[in-house]
């Protein structure tokens, strides 16, 4: 969602890949694209209403993700 924190966040995952995976770091090389494509937070609490989920709470961990914790909907 923030252009910048995007950019530090694939920066990083590919440091990391590269640091702990060594010679395979290119294989997690689709882990950035991933990331880029996925809904927001926001829209996957409204893709989870849609499916019959309440959202019961929502936790941003600095520096780029966000836990949301669902609850099944009973009827």
């Amino acid at each position: 969602r923030h252009r910048l924190l995007g950019l530090l966040t694939a920066l990083w995952v590919r440091t990391l890949a590269r640091l702990f995976a060594g010679r395979h770091a290119d294989a997690y090389g689709y882990l950035t694209d991933s990331m880029r494509a996925t809904v927001s937070a926001a829209e996957f609490a409204v893709l989870a209403d849609a499916a019959g989920f309440t959202l019961a709470e929502r936790r941003f961990f600095w520096p780029c993700c966000t836990c949301l914790r669902l609850v099944a909907r009973l009827t």
